[in-house]
């Protein structure tokens, strides 16, 4: 059994099950399809729950590409039509009782800028469910997933993961999702940046003690990931260095609705205190350059 595989059988209840599955019919359908598959790179929540096991996760699936939204923009119905297409042959194909088809699509914050993301709303329903797939095919789905896909990304190292289609699906590796996480933090306490979403980043704590006390890089590969996280935050307008977690924000952004996460998560929700100061001890304990160990 694949981690994907093992990912779906664990759901607890039937409507976690099916959203699951239907998730493993998107992901069959952008690898099976050599022009998605070579562009959209699979980051996010959902990536870390089957491939780390993290236990978190949300009901989007989350994809980023190096591309400017002014380089898609032409392509982008025709894009559409094809993402849409593909998902509904991988319902046909794979095992589950469920059609999907794209209900809506959207880009924000606009055609203007730097940082678009083109959101797509993906409905489901069982195919022996007259109703339901009535309000399917008229693009009134009530069970939906999203893909967020987000364009003019600094995507850093790749890594593979096989969800049953024709090619493996691209994803972000493990040290890239490590020094997202970081530069995601260290952007909102600063509040400086393009791109700031939201002020409250205990998720971001929640995953990154998930991920460096389950698979902790090696000295060599920090050296590598502090580089990436340098990289990152400088795409972001943002400087990087090893005070910035020391930053009182970082702190009580991470803080606050961290203990909201013991309803989203599997498991035992770390103690905040303990999981923050883990998370700040090993960023600041990477070899950092001179230039980096003070701002």
């Amino acid at each position: 059994m694949n981690d994907f595989e093992l990912w779906i059988s664990s759901a607890k209840t039937l409507s976690e099950k099916n959203f699951r599955s239907v998730v493993h019919i998107i992901l069959n359908a952008i690898s099976s399809q050599h022009e998605l598959q070579t562009e959209m790179v699979m980051k996010g929540g959902i990536l870390m729950a089957i491939a780390y096991h993290t236990g978190r996760y949300t009901r989007d699936i989350d994809f980023s590409t190096s591309r400017h939204y002014s380089e898609f923009q032409d392509g982008q119905a025709n894009f559409i039509e094809n993402i849409g297409n593909a998902i509904k042959l991988s319902s046909a194909q794979l095992p589950y009782d469920f059609s999907c088809a794209i209900q809506s699509s959207e880009v924000r914050p606009g055609i203007l800028g730097n940082f678009q993301t083109l959101h797509l709303t993906v409905g489901y329903a069982p195919k022996n469910n007259a109703k339901a797939m009535k309000r399917l095919n008229d693009g009134q789905a009530s069970q939906v997933v999203k893909i967020d896909y987000s364009f003019n990304e600094l995507v850093g190292d790749l890594g593979l993961i096989d969800v049953g289609g024709e090619e493996h699906l691209q994803t972000y590796g493990l040290l890239t999702l490590i020094a997202e996480k970081y530069r995601a933090l260290i952007q909102q306490g600063s509040g400086t940046g393009k791109r700031v979403r939201g002020s409250s980043r205990g998720q971001d704590i929640f995953d990154l003690h998930s991920l460096l006390a389950q698979s902790p890089p090696s000295k060599n590969a920090q050296e590598h990931l502090v580089q990436l996280l340098i990289e990152k935050a400088h795409s972001r307008e943002v400087t990087a260095s090893r005070s910035s977690m020391a930053d009182p924000a970082v702190f009580d952004k991470s803080k606050d609705r961290y203990e909201a996460l013991k309803h989203e998560i599997d498991g035992e929700l770390p103690d905040f205190d303990e999981a923050f100061s883990f998370v700040q001890s090993f960023y600041e304990l990477m070899p950092w350059p001179q230039a980096q160990t003070t701002t």
